[in-house]
């Protein structure tokens, strides 16, 4: 087997020799490489050796867990440092720090959620019970005090007017809401002087003291006038007598006539 060397230029090294008798060939700037794009082989990869960065003349190494198979265009390494692109397969390691950014892809989320009621992680299928309108309310409300959650019609019974009301009253001592008519009774259970059934109220004839009237002003008299209503004749001066003024006009006191005696008016009212 026989190795050509070219220079830069694309001038030849060295001429052809036998691989048996081959030797260190002169350094060369460039070698012959192949194309190949399909064979299904895992291909050593080559580095510069003693980890030189500067270039010049320097040897080649390789190691075996570093290699490219053609046929899939797949690299391998069992480690890779620094900013990755592309699709990735396998196992990935190390910690949840060291990895940035969105998935592609990913088979299960990192925190569930909850949809519909029912916890999701994207590792399995769930069932949603969700309907396009709702046929229940989640709490019942009352309306017109009764109770309505949605799953069937209610029938509220608001009057134009109030058939109760809502806190019963008080009328004359009598409960009284609304829903039937109350006797109102005023001086109920009176016995004696005054007397009532129902709502008429009578006095006994005779049966008031004088005590029982209200306080005048001495020497007046108790009267009726021209209405009938009771009504005070005012109190007269010394020696005035009472004096008729007629049909429908009180009495009141005047000074006694002209040649009339205190005594003569006196026996006549007598």
């Amino acid at each position: 087997m026989a190795w050509t060397f070219y220079k830069a230029d694309g001038s030849i090294i060295t001429s052809a020799v036998s691989a048996d008798s081959a030797t260190t060939a002169t350094v060369a700037t460039t070698v012959t490489v192949t194309d190949n794009e399909s064979t299904a082989e895992n291909n050593v990869l080559t580095f510069v050796a003693g980890a030189d960065a500067d270039g010049g003349n320097v040897g080649l190494e390789s190691d075996g867990n570093l290699h490219y198979n053609p046929n899939t265009g797949t690299l391998t390494s069992p480690v890779f440092a620094g900013a990755l692109t592309g699709n990735v397969t396998g196992n990935a390691s190390g910690s949840a720090g060291s990895a940035t950014g969105n998935a592609a892809t990913a088979t299960a989320l990192e925190t569930a959620r909850t949809i519909g009621g029912t916890s999701f992680d994207g590792t399995a299928n769930i069932a949603v019970g969700l309907a396009a309108t709702a046929t229940a309310l989640a709490s019942a409300r009352t309306i017109g005090g009764t109770s309505f959650d949605g799953t069937a019609n209610i029938a509220v019974g608001l009057a134009a007017t109030a058939t109760a009301l809502a806190s019963a009253r008080t009328i004359g001592g009598t409960s009284f809401d609304g829903t039937e008519n109350i006797a109102i009774t005023t001086n109920a259970n009176l016995t004696g002087v005054v007397t009532s059934t129902g709502n008429a109220t009578a006095i006994a004839d005779k049966a008031l003291a004088i005590a029982k009237l209200a306080d005048g002003t001495d020497g007046e008299l108790i009267t009726w006038d021209a209405s009938g209503v009771i009504a005070a004749v005012a109190a007269g001066s010394a020696n005035e007598v009472l004096t008729s003024n007629g049909a429908g006009a009180a009495p009141t006191f005047q000074a006694a006539a002209a040649g009339v005696s205190l005594g003569l008016v006196l026996a006549l009212g007598g």
